[in-house]
């Protein structure tokens, strides 16, 4: 839906808000962002708080050119309420299948394994159908698959464990790996996990396209703004400044990323960024990170 301010206003009010209600939340979100948001843009994260849906295509360009192995997470790098998982690596064990009755009083089945990338490993839960897959007679260790669409909870245990949507698969033996960029699975001993190194802001200087995570701290917030977007409609920009102990970066974040992160930001504050671009800007020639719509900040 696209909507001008006027139209944006008009539908708030449909919807059930008063005047007088309407003016009361953008006072509060003018308040909270401290004059960074003019009331236009107050009125947008207004109409987004009451889930008036206003689309914009911010990060097409992007996707086009994502794959699915470009979104490999190492396993050494998932973290409680992480979601939509892409794991590439090796059976290293089979825990098989129980079955159960659903609260429903349907029957239901459970099974589990243990995937192992080299860097780390990890159980991944899967239910009912999903459970199919470990009834294939080349489920077996050793063999490689590709885990698409999975969550991370923790078990009763406290210990991190991978559950697979609804809309998830894991596919065994997939096509087309570049064993270039995953060489931790050629031959790997699943019994010596060996550290991997951690990638270092210097590290991005030769490298271009996705990146599964990098950490750094805040050297400074050096734009937050309001834009236009290509439909005409109000849009946030931010940048801010990433260092770690051997080199900077700009960070770009677009859209209500940039809001969140806004919140979360201040100098000197420590964080991972998982999923992120890195690319040249066209003008300056120097790289710069941005995010995705699966981006994701942890605070270390």
């Amino acid at each position: 839906m696209k909507l001008s301010c006027n139209e944006i206003y008009d539908a708030l009010i449909d919807m059930g808000l008063s005047e007088e209600q309407i003016k009361v939340e953008i006072k509060k979100k003018e308040n909270d962002y401290q004059g960074y948001i003019s009331k236009e843009g107050c009125l947008f994260l207004v109409a987004k708080d009451h889930n008036l849906v206003i689309e914009q295509e911010l990060y097409t360009e992007f996707e086009k050119e994502i794959d699915y192995d470009e979104f490999v997470i190492p396993v050494s790098e998932i973290h409680e309420n992480m979601t939509n998982i892409v794991l590439l690596g090796k059976i290293s064990k089979i825990i098989g299948i129980n079955t159960f009755i659903h609260k429903d009083g349907t029957p239901g089945k459970v099974g589990s394994f243990i995937i192992n990338d080299g860097t780390a490993e990890i159980k991944v839960v899967l239910w009912d159908d999903h459970t199919q897959i470990l009834e294939n007679k080349y489920f077996r260790i050793g063999e490689i698959l590709r885990v698409l669409n999975g969550y991370c909870k923790k078990n009763q245990n406290e210990t991190l464990e991978i559950h697979i949507s609804k809309k998830g698969k894991v596919i065994l033996s997939p096509d087309n790996i570049d064993c270039g960029r995953f060489p931790l699975l050629e031959g790997f001993n699943l019994s010596d996990i060996k550290d991997k190194r951690k990638l270092t802001l210097k590290d991005l200087k030769g490298k271009q396209g996705f990146i599964s995570s990098i950490a750094g701290r805040i050297l400074k917030i050096e734009e937050f703004s309001e834009k236009k977007s290509k439909y005409n409609q109000i849009t946030f920009f931010l940048k801010f400044i990433l260092e770690d102990e051997t080199s900077s970066i700009p960070v770009i974040v677009w859209d209500m990323q940039a809001i969140k992160c806004l919140k979360l930001l201040e100098k000197n504050i420590s964080l991972r960024l998982i999923n992120i671009i890195v690319t040249i800007n066209n003008y300056t020639k120097e790289k710069e990170i941005h995010f995705t719509k699966r981006t994701e900040i942890t605070i270390i």
